[in-house]
């Protein structure tokens, strides 16, 4: 026979690095499996994404204890994770695990994730790119409020001084919140919540 093309060469090597892709994800989750003494995921419906270089949460649902600990070995908890199941639930985020987050149109999203059905956000310190502050969800900064829990009780919230940006969909869902307080200078961006009717019949008080 003779050489391979380049097109050939090309496609061997794409599929020897699905291959170790996936072998590397498998050794993560045995090794969770082994460090935790579990032998399933009950709560949880992981796949790998169609290059098996990412390991998603595709579904979930709340423990006994109303909580959700994702194993350490996930990448991503998708949109389409979050369901009735996990209704007021407190979700513990690991070191390395990103969480998708919707844009602005409800209608074009499975859901919105944490500002639908989560009661807290609780994201390992050491996370690189995400953090979490009185059950809040943030970027790692926490310049950037990224999402406030549905089931987040609170009747008054005051955003931390240094969030200089907000997620249109952060505050979506919640229905307890009634007095806000913050120190944002674009006071043009809490107006356009509210004009969305997603901080409806909230008070804004400006610091």
């Amino acid at each position: 026979m003779g050489e391979k093309t380049n097109k050939q060469q090309e496609g061997i090597n794409e599929v020897l690095r699905k291959l170790e892709c996936r072998n590397e994800q498998l050794r993560r989750m045995d090794d969770y499996i082994l460090k935790n003494n579990v032998e399933h995921y009950c709560n949880f419906h992981i796949e790998y994404n169609s290059d098996y270089d990412e390991i998603q949460v595709l579904h979930m649902e709340s423990d006994s204890n109303g909580e959700i600990h994702i194993p350490d070995f996930v990448d991503v908890i998708k949109l389409e994770a979050w369901n009735e199941e996990c209704e007021e639930c407190t979700i513990f985020i690991p070191v390395g695990c990103n969480v998708e987050i919707a844009e602005t149109d409800v209608y074009t999203y499975p859901s919105w994730g944490i500002a639908e059905y989560a009661k807290q956000v609780v994201v390992d310190k050491k996370h690189q790119s995400l953090s979490s502050k009185n059950g809040v969800l943030f970027n790692k900064e926490k310049t950037e409020l990224l999402a406030y829990p549905a089931f987040k009780k609170n009747k008054t919230y005051t955003i931390p001084s240094n969030v200089t940006w907000i997620k249109v969909s952060s505050f979506w869902k919640n229905t307890f919140i009634k007095k806000l307080n913050t120190t944002i200078l674009d006071i043009h961006m809490i107006n356009y919540l509210k004009d969305l009717n997603y901080l409806n019949g909230v008070e804004i008080i400006k610091k």
